[in-house]
C-alpha cells in the first residue's frame, strides 16, 4: 500500500501499528465518501470530521448515502461539501439498485477515490467499481465475526475485498478477521477524537449514562440488569440511555419489569452531539461486541470517568484497567454493577481515572489522525 521512498511505519495511537506521522504531500484530490445515512452514529461523525479537514486542504469532496434527503443530519458538513442522498432502500432488489445508483454517480463525478464505510456498503462499492476508473477504499468500523450477516455476504465480503486498494481498520485486532489474501491491503488508522465541546456540570448528578444504538450489540439489557443491583445500594442514583433503535420496547418491558421506571430513562436522541456529556458522573459502555466506540472515546476525553466491557473489539485498546478507567467481562451484569458501585463510593478514583482517560485521549487527536489518512491517500495517488 505504501510508496516505500517516501513513507515509513511508525508508532502510532496505542493499540497497534498505523501509518507513519511525516508531513503528506499530495496534488488536491476529489473525494467520493459512502455512507448509510447522516444520523447520530460515530461512523457518521467521523465522516463528518473528515469532510471538514479534506475541504480545508482544496479536495473535492462528495458524499454519497442511501438515506432520504428529508432525513435530518445529525453533525456539522461543510457547505462545500456535495450531497447525494438517494433515497433506495435495502433487502435483495434494494441492494441491487444501491449498486446501480453507486456506479452511475461514479461515472458522472469521477472521483479519484472513493471511500467507503461499513461491512455491506464496503462491499456494494466493491460491487460498483467494477470497472470503473477509480481507487477504492473500505472502512471497516465493527467486528466481522458478530455482525450476524447472511452466509451470502460472509463469502462475497471475502472474494469482494480484493477489489480494494486499501482496508482500513480502526484495531490492529479486527484483521485476524480478513482472509490472507488482503492481509497486505490493511491499515490500522483510530477515529480522531475532537477536544470536547461539552462539559460536565458541577456538582455530583449521580447520573450514570450510556449511549449508542438500541440493539442487541450494545448490551443494554444487560447495563439494565446491572443497575438494578446499584439501585438497591444506591436508590438516589439514575441512568440515562441515550440512543434509538429496534429493542426500544423491549427494553422499556425489562425495565418496567424490573419495576426501576423511576431509575432508568431511555432518553432518546441527544438534542446535540455529545449534549449527555454535561449531565454525567460515570459513562458505561455495556457492549457484547465494537469496533472502536466513538461514545468511548469522548466520555474519555470529556474526563468522565469509564466502565467498560472487555469485548471484541476497541475497548481495551483505548482503556488501561484501572488507571484510565475499569475494564470488566463481557456479558457479566454482576461485575458492571460491581465497577460501578466502586465508582459510586470511591469518588477520589472516579476523579482520578476520569482526569488520566483525558489525557490518554490526546494520542487521538484528530491533527494526528487526519495525518493517517492524508498518507494513505498519498500511497495510492502516488501509484
Amino acid at each position: 500500500i505504501f510508496n516505500r521512498k517516501t513513507l515509513v511505519m511508525t508508532e502510532g495511537p496505542p493499540g497497534g501499528r498505523s501509518v507513519s506521522m511525516s508531513e503528506p504531500v499530495r496534488n488536491p484530490l476529489h473525494i467520493a465518501i459512502l455512507a448509510s445515512g447522516l444520523g447520530a452514529g460515530g461512523t457518521e461523525h467521523v465522516i463528518a470530521q473528515l469532510c471538514h479537514h479534506w475541504s480545508s486542504e482544496a479536495d473535492k469532496v462528495d458524499v454519497i448515502t442511501f438515506d432520504r434527503p428529508i432525513d435530518p443530519i445529525f453533525h456539522n458538513f461543510p457547505e462545500t461539501v456535495e450531497m447525494y442522498r438517494t433515497n433506495v432502500s435495502s433487502g435483495y432488489l434494494g441492494t441491487a439498485r444501491r449498486i446501480v445508483t453507486l456506479r452511475r454517480i461514479l461515472k458522472a463525478r469521477k472521483p479519484d477515490v472513493l471511500i467507503s464505510f461499513l461491512t455491506k456498503n464496503n462491499l456494494i462499492a466493491a460491487l460498483a467499481t467494477t470497472g470503473v476508473r477509480v481507487s477504492l477504499i473500505c472502512s471497516e468500523r465493527n467486528n466481522p465475526e458478530r455482525q450476524g450477516a447472511h452466509p451470502l455476504w460472509n463469502k462475497l465480503a471475502k472474494l469482494l475485498y480484493r477489489r480494494a486498494d486499501a482496508i482500513v481498520c480502526q484495531t490492529p485486532n479486527v484483521q485476524r478477521c480478513f482472509s490472507s489474501s488482503v492481509q497486505k491491503k490493511l491499515v490500522t488508522i483510530a477515529n480522531p477524537v475532537p477536544a470536547p465541546d461539552v462539559y460536565r456540570v458541577q456538582g455530583e448528578q449521580r447520573r450514570i449514562c450510556a449511549v449508542g444504538r438500541l440493539t442487541e450489540q450494545k448490551g443494554f439489557d444487560i447495563l439494565i440488569r446491572a443497575f438494578g443491583q446499584v439501585v438497591q445500594h444506591f436508590p438516589s442514583w439514575h441512568l440515562d440511555i441515550w440512543g434509538e433503535g429496534a429493542d426500544r420496547s423491549k427494553l422499556q418491558s425489562q425495565i418496567n419489569d424490573l419495576r426501576l421506571e423511576t431509575h432508568i430513562n431511555l432518553r432518546g436522541i441527544s438534542p446535540y452531539p455529545r449534549s449527555w456529556v454535561a449531565e454525567a458522573d460515570i459513562f458505561v459502555l455495556s457492549s457484547r461486541y465494537e469496533g472502536l466506540p466513538n461514545v468511548l472515546c469522548e466520555a474519555m476525553a470529556a474526563g468522565l470517568p469509564v466502565v467498560a466491557t472487555d469485548c471484541d473489539f476497541g475497548p481495551s485498546s483505548l482503556v488501561d484497567n484501572g488507571r484510565t478507567g475499569v475494564l470488566v467481562e463481557c456479558e457479566n451484569s454482576d461485575a458492571l454493577s460491581a465497577a460501578i458501585l466502586h465508582l459510586i463510593v470511591d469518588t477520589s478514583f472516579r476523579n482520578r481515572i476520569g482526569n488520566e482517560a483525558a489525557q490518554a485521549m490526546k494520542h487521538f487527536q484528530p491533527s494526528i489522525i487526519f495525518r493517517q489518512w492524508d498518507e494513505l491517500l498519498s500511497s495510492l495517488s502516488s501509484r
